[in-house]
């Protein structure tokens, strides 16, 4: 594996083995300095969450409630402990349905008495005209601003309604809470059915979404490899960094040579005033400090292809995606270097989480394909190319797989090394930073509009697609519970593809019972052609048009013994099983004669036995006729 050697516990790269332990123990020991939960203070209230040592804590902002007095605090107090467990995204959307909750009591407050900003204030019915504000009710002057949606409504007042149902059991907040509030459970029937799914993109899309990631990586990939093969020579002569002419400085193999060996790799190691030549090299006309710096360093637009070709194929969300580290990427268990397994955290899912063991969303791939767009062989150019990014990035850095240099200010000079969700805070750390790298991406290859949950979607339906099963589905995507699955990651095509094997379904069961088992076809739900025959061993052409006495056009073909002499009857010549299914037929027809009246066996099963003989099984290869020794199911009597 080109990953080199990994350490048992948890398959780092043998390179990162040192620096990360250092790292994190100076991480440990920030922690044990800062304070975690509500964090009230003058004019401030915030929830900081700790998130484990490689990543910084996430602070929820809840100062806009300070205005509300002991509301404010036991929001906090519900947020504090229910928010422990979940995602960042789950967080942030708690939020958004507590800025309503906020317009709402202002509203309130407006159209009653502006003392009522306290727990022990609240009506009984507060809930109830939640709700009612959340329809846009006449009777308060600040509604929403716009008309929502059903399921979003719900959305917002179950969150609501959760804190309520928090405080009524907190010792703290029962005691406040009137005797009783009115809570409803369905305020808005049907909201479930005006879900979306999100979008898929149709085949033809993800195949040039994915040729364009392809083509970049590989233009990428050969840059890179003639600058580390120039940093790996050691017969280029460097001059001296001090020299005030820009002359010794003009060839790109002695910048990249002098910023590496010199100035580890960081253009803001380099004084201008000690370093006059040099620095006047790194602008125009001479050439600029970012035709270095991107040789040397990814920057976000150039890790998109890298992350696009990993999300068609991880299927990760997005946070799972652009959160990994190299510390959840290791040897599989069972199949050991052949396989590589990647493993990240799914809050969500709530899948056997356990405080030591948080749920994963678990993937594997062999190492063996040389292919670039292999998982694998991604991961190893990622690792490769960012070694010297590597040593710049911040201690909680270290160990993510998507570091990059990043000038925020527009300016060089400002460079910093980072990784997405550096800071949980908000979304911008992984949200407008790579939302525009990707927007860039895609309007420089002329691709439709898609983000990274697009990609997971998509992925996710080519999975139904292949195996027609919704459960493989849910497994693929990592979702705990498949109604998740059913409901948004089910496009419009798989819905049809749902019902018509159902449907297939439905009508291989009526056909096993109008046949007394006869023609059991329920294995695979019909999906091969070999199993919708009536009769085993044949194929059939059109089972729902068959042309056989007292048949019904629209149903499943039910005449069993009868597709020998079928015009929409076939065979599949090269195999043993249909063989000796035919060969069963046979011997079944054989026995009809010995046991049947004379003229009930010729009308209804000598014309079937001498199409058997004389058309069908001739046509067998002799690959197929060794399947006479197969050991099969009786087959079913023909009367």
């Amino acid at each position: 594996m080109a990953f080199g050697d990994k350490r048992k516990t948890n398959g780092v790269p043998k390179h990162l083995t040192q620096r990360p332990s250092k790292a994190f123990s100076n991480v440990h020991a920030i922690r044990a300095n800062e304070e975690f939960g509500v964090i009230s203070k003058a004019g401030m209230l915030k929830v900081r969450f700790y998130n484990g040592p490689n990543d910084a804590a996430e602070e929820i902002d809840l100062s806009d409630w300070i205005s509300f007095g002991d509301i404010g605090l036991g929001i906090a107090d519900y947020l504090a402990d229910w928010g422990r467990g979940q995602a960042h995204g789950t967080r942030i959307s708690f939020k958004k349905s507590l800025t309503k909750f906020r317009i709402f009591l202002r509203s309130f407050d407006l159209e009653t008495t502006r003392s009522r900003v306290s727990v022990a204030h609240f009506p009984e019915n507060v809930l109830l005209m939640f709700g009612n504000w959340l329809n846009g009710s006449q009777e308060f002057e600040h509604g929403p601003s716009r008309q929502l949606k059903k399921s979003v409504k719900s959305k917002h007042y179950n969150k609501i309604k959760n804190i309520f149902m928090y405080w009524a059991r907190s010792e703290r907040y029962k005691s406040l809470l009137p005797s009783s509030f009115l809570t409803s459970k369905n305020l808005w029937p049907g909201a479930h059915h005006q879900i979306i799914a999100t979008n898929i993109l149709d085949p033809i899309s993800c195949s040039r979404i994915r040729a364009a990631a392809i083509n970049e990586i590989a233009a990428d990939v050969a840059l890179r490899e003639t600058t580390f093969n120039v940093l790996d020579d050691n017969t280029i002569p460097l001059p001296d960094p001090r020299s005030r002419s820009v002359v010794p400085f003009k060839e790109m193999d002695i910048k990249l040579n002098l910023l590496v060996k010199i100035f580890d790799a960081s253009y803001t190691n380099i004084d201008p005033k000690v370093y006059p030549g040099f620095s006047r090299s790194l602008r125009q006309p001479y050439g600029t400090i970012r035709e270095v710096m991107d040789r040397l360093h990814f920057s976000v637009r150039h890790l998109v292809p890298y992350i696009v070709l990993l999300g068609f194929d991880t299927l990760f969300n997005a946070e799972g995606l652009l959160g990994l580290t190299w510390s959840q990427i290791g040897e599989h268990p069972i199949f050991g270097s052949d396989r590589l397994q990647i493993a990240v955290p799914k809050n969500r899912s709530k899948l056997g989480k356990t405080e030591a063991r948080p749920n994963r969303h678990v993937r594997s791939y062999s190492t063996k394909p040389t292919g670039l767009d292999s998982v694998p062989n991604l991961l190893r150019l990622l690792e490769r190319f960012t070694r010297l990014t590597r040593n710049l990035v911040e201690p909680q850095d270290v160990d993510k797989v998507f570091i990059f240099y990043t000038d925020e200010r527009k300016s060089i000079r400002s460079s910093k090394y980072k990784s997405f969700f550096m800071s949980k805070n908000s979304t911008s750390s992984a949200g407008s930073t790579w939302r525009n790298a990707l927007r860039t991406f895609i309007d420089a290859n002329g691709l439709p509009h898609f983000t990274l949950r697009t990609l997971r979607a998509s992925g996710g339906d080519l999975v139904h697609k292949a195996t027609g099963n919704m459960k493989m589905q849910q497994l693929a995507l990592g979702h705990a519970n498949l109604d998740v699955t059913a409901k948004h990651y089910r496009g419009t095509a798989a819905k049809k593809r749902d019902e018509e094997l159902l449907s297939k379904a439905m009508a291989a069961r009526e056909r096993y019972t109008l046949t007394n088992g006869k023609s059991d076809s329920r294995d695979g739900l019909l999906n091969n052609g070999v199993q919708r025959a009536a009769t085993p061993g044949f194929g059939c052409a059109d089972p729902y048009n068959s042309p056989v006495t007292h048949q019904q056009a629209g149903k499943l073909c039910t005449a069993f013994g009868a597709c020998a002499a079928c015009p929409l009857a076939y065979v599949d010549s090269d195999d043993p099983r249909a063989y000796a299914r035919l060969l069963q037929f046979k011997d079944r027809l054989d026995d009809a004669r010995m046991a049947l009246d004379p003229a009930r066996y010729l009308d209804g099963w000598a014309r079937q036995l001498r199409y058997l003989q004389e058309y069908w099984l001739p046509k067998f290869t002799e690959t197929a006729r060794n399947g006479v020794s197969l050991v099969l199911p009786p087959f079913p009597e023909l009367e």
